[in-house]
């Protein structure tokens, strides 16, 4: 092996070290921040988005992959008030309100978002299954 071919060897080691290195960095911060509780929803959102229907609905997806079920509802909430009879918005009300085992608000919260959006096939399945849970 020529000296330069030495050379180019040790410099290409030494940039694979540094993405292995870059990539643990990566994967340490996913596991703090899963393991950080109730604060990350707070901390990952922009502040300027906060306040806005959009921002609330990105918090409350957020809180929701957490299984922070009654957050997510309150953001939820709080988006709905900025932003009335938004479909979207509704459906996530309904949606999270039957993982809280509240089917009668769900149900509710699903006409209204078809109300919205009369096309929507996903609100009319969740309220069938709603209805066949409840064995109406």
């Amino acid at each position: 092996m020529s000296t330069f071919q030495i050379i180019m060897l040790l410099i290409s080691g030494f940039f694979a070290f540094k993405v292995y290195e870059h990539i643990q960095t990566l994967q340490d911060s996913d596991v703090k921040r899963a393991g950080e509780g109730n604060s990350h929803a707070k901390e990952d959102e922009d502040v300027s988005l906060a306040l806005t229907p959009e921002g609330l609905v990105a918090q409350a997806d957020s809180a929701y992959e957490y299984s922070e079920f009654e957050r997510a509802l309150e953001l939820l909430k709080e988006a709905d008030r900025l932003a009335p009879n938004s479909a979207e918005i509704l459906f996530k009300l309904g949606f999270v309100s039957a993982k809280n085992g509240a089917d009668s608000e769900a149900i509710e919260y699903y006409k209204a978002s078809l109300a919205a959006d009369e096309k929507s096939e996903f609100a009319h399945n969740a309220i069938a299954s709603l209805y066949r849970k409840a064995k109406e």
